[in-house]
């Protein structure tokens, strides 16, 4: 009779270390993940750490602190994007960007993964000690640019999680920097009937017809792309090297002075500005950019020299 005591006794016992167990695992959190698919509003998408920077500061200055919840710069493959807002739903989106769309300029709304681990810069209040009010905190961890970087395909595996379009714009990165410029026509000619409004491909579509040759073709869509982000020098850039090769060199000038007015150490569009002067006659103001462009890259100055000793002879 004492044996089957025991044993009732143990197996009560065995309850209720089963029952304080499972108590445990339910009241428990579980470890939150660093990833999430969110909404969220992309202002832009660049492809120098500088000018995603510059959109980021530019964002701080033009919302109020409420606003600037979640504000950051992802990487993503070689593209540094700037992100703003955290919504659970779309409408919850839209409502937000509403608000805050006459401020930020052209902008979307999209699906995307939240990665923490993607995230190199963020907007975060800080209130010190002595003085009660809010600044502005950056956690930076974006490395040099780096010659010995994965190849963007490579790149593509990592994070197969991208968005379409995002994808697309990394596969066109990728063909045009290897100049398989006719595949890139292809691709590039599908993405634009899809996302007609999407900045990133208008000027990937204008800067493979650029490529191509076709200024005058290549100019509707740079021009696109900058209406819808004006914020981005690469779009200038373009814009003004179609105005170039049609012989427009005032309109080039003008918009060569754009992209170095946003990214003031733009190697290409200095070149562009002395070629331009030069081409105009202009030849102390050649010699400008020429000195500035010392200061940045040495190579390109001595070409651009070359170019305004050859056209001045």
């Amino acid at each position: 009779m004492t044996k089957y005591i025991r044993a009732i006794y143990c197996l009560i016992q065995g309850a209720k270390v089963a029952l304080i167990i499972l108590i445990s695992v339910l009241i428990l959190p579980f470890p939150a993940s660093s990833t999430a698919l969110i909404h969220t509003i992309q202002t832009g998408s660049f492809l120098r750490q500088a000018d995603a920077r510059k959109q980021f500061d530019y964002l701080v200055q033009q919302l109020s602190e409420n606003e600037r919840d979640h504000l950051r710069i992802e990487v993503i493959g070689k593209f540094h994007s700037v992100r703003l807002g955290k919504f659970n739903t779309k409408s919850e989106a839209d409502r937000f960007f509403r608000t805050v769309s006459p401020r930020i300029g052209q902008s979307i709304v999209l699906k995307a993964y939240y990665k923490k681990e993607r995230i190199v810069a963020r907007y975060e209040p800080v209130i010190t000690k002595d003085v009660r009010a809010e600044e502005i905190s950056v956690e930076e961890k974006i490395p040099p640019e780096s010659k010995t970087e994965k190849p963007v395909l490579a790149k593509l595996a990592d994070d197969a999680e991208l968005k379409p379009v995002e994808e697309q714009i990394l596969l066109l990165s990728d063909l045009v920097e290897k100049s398989n410029y006719d595949q890139a026509l292809e691709v590039i000619k599908k993405e634009i009937s899809l996302h007609p409004e999407v900045p990133e491909i208008n000027g990937w579509y204008g800067t493979i017809l650029l490529k191509l040759e076709k200024p005058r073709e290549a100019l509707t869509y740079l021009q696109k792309a900058a209406a819808l982000s004006p914020g981005v020098p690469d779009y200038h850039n373009g814009i003004a090297y179609c105005f170039y090769y049609l012989n427009r060199h005032n309109d080039a000038v003008d918009e060569f002075s754009k992209a170095i007015m946003l990214n003031p150490s733009y190697v290409d569009a200095l070149t562009g500005l002395g070629i331009t002067y030069s081409t105009l006659g202009e030849k102390e103001k050649a010699m400008d950019a020429y000195r500035k462009l010392k200061g940045l890259d040495s190579t390109s100055a001595e070409k651009l020299l070359r170019i305004i000793n050859e056209v001045q002879s």
